[in-house]
């Protein structure tokens, strides 16, 4: 589920998006890409390694530390590009107010395409509204990828990425095995500790 937010210079943007991800994330993964608007930004510095780095032609170029790691595109990503790399629940996106997901309008800035409500200083609405779209996305998702996961009597939701990684991996297992070449569905149960069956 994508959302944007956007609205003029200290309208209350960051803040909103602030609430918003300490609520959604105790029960999605959530996102966020934040549009920088100052020409000539960079998180890299010139003469630095990773610049360096980027300069000979590697992207991305990965900063990895203690703290956090960082991947630097070269050239910028359109939003889409930026959007298929993330595997999250939830992406919220501050700013873009000219593209064409669906956004909040922050303050008193005029509405664009694509606007699904004016937040008021209330964030229930827009939670409210995260919470419906997210939810309906992570069942369509779980049933549109041909994929399921079930533990007990629960079947845990899947996103795209998680069903490709299972569905990959169990299918390159199963194509090594004799009689694995056979078509039909694959189906792989796994007792959990202390439930095992004799047979």
């Amino acid at each position: 589920m994508i959302l944007g937010i956007y609205g003029r210079q200290d309208s209350g943007k960051t803040k909103l998006v602030e609430a918003l991800v300490g609520e959604l994330s105790k029960e999605f993964r959530v996102a966020t890409v934040k549009h920088v608007s100052e020409a000539g930004w960079s998180i890299d510095a010139e003469g630095k390694d990773t610049w360096r780095h980027a300069m000979a032609g590697a992207s991305p170029v990965v900063a990895a530390g203690e703290n956090e790691t960082s991947y630097i595109f070269k050239p910028a990503q359109a939003l889409s590009e930026v959007f298929a790399r993330l595997d999250a629940d939830i992406i919220l996106v501050e700013g873009f107010k000219d593209s064409c997901i669906p956004k909040v309008a922050v303050g008193d800035i005029p509405e664009t395409p694509g606007t699904v409500m004016r937040f008021t200083g209330d964030p229930a609405p827009v939670l409210a509204y995260v919470r419906k779209e997210a939810a309906a996305e992570r069942k369509a998702s779980s049933l549109n990828t041909g994929v399921s996961v079930t533990v007990g009597d629960e079947e845990i939701p899947l996103t795209k990425f998680p069903a490709e990684v299972v569905k990959g991996v169990v299918e390159g297992l199963v194509s090594s095995l004799k009689g694995g070449k056979a078509e039909g569905e694959i189906v792989v149960r796994i007792a959990r500790a202390g439930q095992a069956k004799s047979r």
